[in-house]
């Protein structure tokens, strides 16, 4: 179990840095994981919103809205406003 939550971590941290770095479409990737996205997992709830920052960073808004709208985290409620206004920045752009 440690070693598993090792590398469920390093994944998580390294999807991290590469949004830090503007390297968002890596951070995306690592963010995709399925052991992250797993119920089980303990970074699920900070993947999918990452990966959602991610997502929109690479101007895929409605993809990135998609993400946060489904969620069911603590911070839902702050997600499901952040894809409307994610929405809403894709409507202008187009």
């Amino acid at each position: 179990r440690v070693d598993t939550l090792a590398k469920l971590s390093a994944g998580y941290w390294v999807g991290l840095m590469s949004f830090d770095d503007g390297k968002f479409a890596v951070a995306e990737t690592w963010l995709s994981r399925p052991e992250l996205l797993a119920d089980d997992s303990p970074w699920r709830f900070g993947a999918n919103y990452n990966r959602a920052r991610a997502l929109a960073a690479l101007g895929k808004y409605e993809e990135a809205a998609a993400i946060l709208e489904k969620d069911k985290s603590p911070q839902q409620d702050g997600n499901k406003l952040r894809a409307e206004m994610l929405r809403e920045r894709a409507k202008a752009d187009k």
